[in-house]
């Protein structure tokens, strides 16, 4: 009985959790435009946006767009939510 108890608070604690992120992204306004982003990737990188995606890492908002060159190569480059900046732009394996 104990250990079910346990599991239930758990799963509970866990499920509350991932509410709340779930809330906080919802929440979540950037100063940037889905498309500011995309422009400003695109003039770090020449090419096709294939997807950009709003996300946070490390307690940092980020958009993520990917861009495929003429090339076939393909680049991941993150732009600052909040400030437009690039904060990188790799070779995406």
């Amino acid at each position: 009985m104990r250990r079910n108890t346990t599991i239930l608070a758990l799963t509970l604690t866990v499920t509350f959790a991932l509410s709340l992120s779930a809330l906080a992204a919802d929440s979540y306004v950037p100063k940037i435009t889905k498309q500011q982003a995309e422009k400003t990737a695109l003039a770090q990188v020449k090419g096709a946006i294939l997807e950009s995606d709003l996300e946070e890492e490390h307690g940092k908002w980020v958009y993520s767009v990917d861009v495929k060159k003429d090339d076939g190569t393909t680049y991941d480059i993150e732009i600052d939510a909040d400030t437009g900046a690039v904060l990188q732009a790799v070779l995406d394996d």
